[in-house]
């Protein structure tokens, strides 16, 4: 038998805010990148108001905003660049954190499990959330580099619906870990993360929305939420 895993969405799961959204504050509060920050916005709100009309999914909202906000990192050097990630990671991660999932991760390392944060936030936030709960093994979406600077590009794919899923197989095979998934553990708030959730034999929504509080309820799954 294989060893237990536990993989942990980050955004609206292990905390209640949403790190996509710090990068522009950030942008404005330290007036960096500005001229990028507009473009970007005046270019996406578009697509905000199409998803207001129920034009366009959620999902293909968030899947080109956030993908395409790599390009507010464009040209930092990464000195520069770990500034705007440690600023996001501490505003909109840490000071947010939800105890009842913090418990449930404690647990999980208590009994010697296998550990994931998956998320399709950038890697280097990751690392510092990770760093901070003491989760060694990270899957998310890597910024490109390129001589010591950001380019605003994405190395690989987005870590998000279905190459989530994805991502999260290579990342354990690359472990080269026998992992029994009948008897591992998946967490996550949005339905778009279903892929994810149906890969273990205990799956939990967090908080879930509408729609995969809708579907949870069908197959019975645990839920976890305010009382």
């Amino acid at each position: 038998m294989g060893r237990t895993a536990a993989f942990f969405d980050l955004d609206g799961t292990i905390c209640s805010g949403q790190s996509w959204k710090g990068l522009p504050e950030y942008c404005l509060a330290k007036e960096i990148n500005l001229r990028i920050y507009y473009s970007f916005f005046f270019s996406h709100i578009g697509l905000w108001l199409l998803s207001k009309a129920k034009i366009i999914s959620e999902n293909t909202l968030i899947s080109r905003w956030v993908k395409d906000m790599a390009i507010l990192t464009k040209n930092l050097p990464k000195d520069k660049a770990m500034d705007m990630f440690n600023w996001v990671a501490e505003k909109h991660v840490l000071g947010r954190l939800r105890e009842q999932v913090i418990n449930e991760l404690r647990w999980h390392q208590e009994q010697g499990h296998l550990v994931i944060l998956v998320s399709g936030t950038f890697k280097e936030i990751l690392d510092i959330v990770g760093q901070n709960l003491e989760i060694k093994h990270i899957v998310g979406t890597k910024l490109k580099m390129m001589r010591g600077h950001y380019t605003g590009k994405l190395e690989g794919d987005f870590c998000f619906g279905e190459a989530k899923g994805k991502m999260l197989y290579e990342y354990l095979s690359s472990l080269g870990e026998e992992i029994d998934m009948a008897s591992s553990y998946s967490y996550t708030d949005r339905f778009y993360d279903l892929p994810m959730l149906e890969m273990t034999g205990n799956p939990v929504a967090v908080y879930p929305d509408d729609r995969l509080r809708a579907y949870v309820e069908t197959k019975g799954w645990r839920i976890i939420e305010e009382l």
